[in-house]
């Protein structure tokens, strides 16, 4: 549970609580607690499952590439024809010789 705590820290750390909750709390103190990681790891494993399933869909599409795939359209990198306006200096009038 907690690797650096040894058993005379536990006692302590009991009868601290012991002392400030009292007997009468005790129970309550523990089951809340008791529902409170229940609860967590129940989330974690949920979260666990999911991931899972994603990794699972992921390497089930990489195993369908029966088709190929048609590559990017290419960029246009053409200067623009003579007469047109260009990008640079927007709001202004630039007109490539």
């Amino acid at each position: 549970m907690l690797p650096n705590v040894g058993t005379w820290e536990m006692i302590i750390i009991f009868l601290v609580i012991f002392m400030v909750f009292g007997a009468n709390k005790m129970p309550d103190i523990a089951r809340g607690l008791g529902k409170g990681l229940r609860e967590f790891k129940k989330e974690m494993s949920g979260i666990a499952s999911q991931i899972d399933e994603v990794k699972s869909d992921l390497t089930l599409d990489d195993t369908n590439d029966d088709k190929p795939r048609s590559p990017a359209p290419p960029l246009n990198m053409e200067e623009p024809p003579e007469g047109k306006k260009t990008d640079e200096g927007a709001g202004k009038d630039n007109v490539t010789p």
